[in-house]
């Protein structure tokens, strides 16, 4: 084999676009300007201290030593010939694309071979008229010592390449400065850029502290509820300190969150949270507005008084449509261990309330399930001989309860059959569902196909569109469905028998919809949710630095209906998936799994769809650091949510960049798994 001297050389390669239309329009005229532009490319060439290896026809190569030379040249020339065509008519003038690649090369005389001079020509082909393309290698050493923007333009196959080739176009910038000059402004953008994000780090977050801690009124105070929730409402409003001790405003506190919790625990009863009730704390308005403004047909109030070591509650419940007090209880105690008084007190209060509200018959309800015992899996099964205290909460496909259940039963489920005792409250959902057991309480849910054969002592309440009452079923509670009813022969109903009409959904209607949060609330929540995209985009730069880019290449550098098309395709297709994997007899776990991976393209996706159009934006308007990671990814934020909030079409600016995103993700990752498929085929 020849001995063949070798070298690393910056590579610069341009020709004419057009060249073949400017000949056939004029022959003379292009071939004086390609002469005159040819002298020109020589001089900055030899300047820049490289030099001309060869110029057949329209086209010129060269090489240069240094990377950095070959770039500035480039530059160079587009700005002469662009400043140059400017005097000639727009069908006449000349535009030269240029390509740039650092490579090995095999020098022969005045002659270079090699793939770094081929990759140069590729490179050439892709830039545009006017414009420069260089490959990773030479980008990788210019990156940061010119002042150039960069748009990286994915992985290209060029022809007679084996390996695909990582391009990027230049953004030629006009500014002339030295190297310490732009390693200075480099530095000093980096650290304004730095604090500026610093600084909006920290204004949102004490936002939110702000907002969360009632500081902001306009966004904490409470907003008028919903009328058209039936069940008895109550706000427990802070406990005031009545010993004169600054000490025991803590004590007080703690027994009206204590209430708050004890209230909580009970059915039926719809009951405002802590961090709305402790917004009138210390505050003069009267209870009838605070009634009116939470929409709660109850207040309960009270105060706490110390002597020495005893200790006096009052309790107070007050109805908002007359100001009138329904129950007073006092309570005197020995005050020994705080915890423990704050706790009897408040279940003792919670108890009377739940009999004052709900009435008598709540007196010995059973108790909500609170803690309970978890059972997931495909095929659950409790046997006819296990008895379960303390309530059940069974989640599968298959289910199967025949045994003794006391403290509440819950099933979600394909496939249910409860055949054994249910002491206490039952609550199902299923797909096809039988109820042959014996159940002591009140029994409510929702099926597709109901069968019903058991004894029920109290109300049974369902929705289904099939139900099946077979001969042996005894209902001696109400009987309250809807759906298809098939009521067999000698089966027996004692209490009431009501048939109600599911709910219709009407027509989704902007106008229609209540307004609940106000203007800065819902600032501070696209606030917040710009704050969770930020991190995640931090994470995916410094975790997946290649695949962000290839991503965003390959949004890019396809058809734009095309991607939206296959991003809609794989959301339905993973949809179906999910629903399949619940189903199914895979099963309930393998459809959590899916979903929380469907959750996470979800996010991802809609990151790379800001980065996309952040991009694409500063693209448009022609900044120069339209390549900046964090700088593309806080403008596509700040630019799709402000859209998005344009009423009737701004959901068209997030489902869109969502699709995007999804798309070019499916597509990156697919390609990688048919590149490691092919690798693995070529080295079996």
């Amino acid at each position: 084999m020849p001995d063949y001297k070798r070298k690393l050389a910056a590579i610069f390669s341009a020709d004419v676009a057009g060249y073949s239309r400017l000949m056939g329009d004029n022959e003379a005229l292009t071939v004086e300007t390609l002469t005159e532009y040819r002298e020109v490319m020589y001089s900055l060439i030899k300047q820049h201290r490289g030099r001309v290896i060869d110029s057949p026809g329209d086209n010129l190569l060269a090489e240069f030593a240094s990377v950095v030379d070959a770039a500035q040249c480039a530059v160079a020339i587009q700005k002469e010939i662009q400043s140059r065509n400017l005097s000639l008519q727009e069908d006449r003038r000349m535009q030269f694309r240029i390509g740039i690649n650092l490579g090995d090369v095999i020098e022969e005389g005045e002659s270079l071979y090699g793939d770094g001079v081929n990759i140069a020509a590729r490179l050439e082909s892709l830039a545009d008229p006017g414009g420069i393309c260089i490959s990773k290698t030479a980008f990788d050493h210019i990156e940061s010592k010119l002042p150039l923007g960069y748009e990286f333009i994915g992985e290209q196959t060029v022809k007679n390449i084996s390996k695909p080739v990582f391009a990027y176009k230049v953004i030629m910038d006009p500014r002339v400065v030295t190297a310490s000059i732009i390693k200075r402004v480099k530095n000093k953008s980096f650290w304004s850029i730095r604090n500026l994000l610093i600084t909006c780090g920290i204004v949102v977050l004490l936002l939110i502290i702000a907002s969360v801690l009632g500081i902001i009124p306009r966004c904490s105070a409470p907003k008028t509820a919903k009328r058209d929730d039936q069940r008895p409402s109550i706000v427990v409003l802070p406990f005031r300190n009545m010993s004169g001790d600054p000490g025991q405003e803590s004590f007080s506190d703690g027994i009206t969150e204590e209430l708050i919790h004890s209230l909580a625990r009970i059915d039926g009863l719809r009951l405002i949270s802590r961090t709305t009730s402790f917004y009138y704390k210390g505050k003069n308005v009267s209870l009838p507005t605070i009634g009116n403004e939470l929409g709660v047909t109850h207040v309960l109030e009270g105060s706490v008084r110390k002597d020495e070591n005893n200790l006096r509650v009052t309790v107070q419940l007050i109805s908002v449509a007359d100001d009138t007090h329904l129950l007073s209880l006092t309570y005197d105690r020995e005050l020994k261990d705080i915890f423990v008084v704050q706790e009897e007190i408040s279940k003792a209060v919670a108890e009377k309330l739940k009999i004052k509200l709900l009435g008598n018959e709540y007196e010995n309800e059973a108790p909500s399930i609170v803690e309970h015992e978890r059972r997931v899996g495909i095929n659950v099964v409790i046997d006819d001989d296990e008895i379960i205290t303390g309530g059940l909460l069974a989640t599968g496909f298959n289910i199967d309860m025949a045994g003794s259940v006391k403290g509440g039963l819950k099933v979600y489920g394909a496939n249910v059959e409860i055949s054994g005792i249910s002491q206490d409250v039952v609550d199902f959902w299923a797909m096809n569902a039988t109820l042959s057991g014996d159940f002591k309480d009140k029994v409510k849910g929702s099926a597709e196909k109901l069968t019903i054969s058991g004894t029920f002592e109290k109300d049974l309440e369902i929705d289904a569109r099939k139900i099946t009452i077979t001969s042996t079923a005894v209902i001696n509670g109400d009987f309250i469905y809807s759906g298809v009813l098939d009521r067999k022969d000698g089966s027996r109903i004692n209490g009431e028998i009501t048939e109600t009409k599911k709910v219709t959904p009407e027509a989704f209607s902007f106008e229609e919809m209540p307004e609940e949060k106000s203007g800065l609330a819902i600032i501070l929540g696209k606030l917040y949710w710009c704050a969770c995209f930020f991190i995640l985009g931090v994470f995916a730069y410094f975790l997946f630095p290649k695949q962000n880019e290839k991503i965003l290449s390959a949004i890019s550098c396809n058809s734009f209906f095309k991607t939206i098309w296959k991003g809609f395709l794989f959301i339905i297709t993973s949809t179906v998936i999910i629903v399949l994997a619940f189903l199914s007899f895979v099963g309930i776990s393998v459809g959590i799994i899916y979903s929380c991976f469907f959750s996470i393209i979800m996010s991802s996706a809609l990151l790379y769809g800001y980065l996309w159009a952040g991009r694409k934006l500063l693209n448009l308007i022609k900044a120069s650091f339209a390549d900046k990671y964090f700088i593309s990814l806080i403008t596509g934020i700040i630019v799709i949510e402000a859209l998005s909030m344009i009423p009737y079409v701004g959901w068209i600016a997030k489902v869109i960049p969502f699709l995007l995103g999804v798309s070019a993700m499916w597509q990156v990752t697919r390609a990688a798994l048919k590149s490691e498929k092919a690798e693995v085929q070529t080295e079996s």
